[in-house]
């Protein structure tokens, strides 16, 4: 499965619990992007700093609604960084 296939399934899954998710998701993703936006990590994210954040929030907050899964937070964390700073 692609990254743009699990941002499609993520924002579907978001846009049938309603507004209030997407909008938390939007948040999350604004503030995060505010932080890295400029920073010496920015250059290094790939395909460009706004996706790479926009991914990251969004594995993690899918991996939030399925706490039964078989990824640590460790691999998880370990998984997004991998796809977006190209490891």
């Amino acid at each position: 499965m692609s990254t743009d296939d699990v941002l499609a399934a993520a924002r579907s899954f978001v846009q049938c619990k309603g507004i209030a998710a997407l909008a938390l998701v939007d948040i999350v993703t604004d503030r995060a992007l505010a932080h890295v936006t400029g920073s010496p990590l920015a250059p290094h994210l790939h395909p460009d700093p706004e996706a790479a954040v926009e991914f990251i929030v969004g594995v993690v907050f899918a991996e939030l609604l399925s706490p039964a899964r078989h990824l640590t937070h460790e691999q998880i964390a370990d998984y997004a960084a991998a796809a977006v700073h190209g490891r």
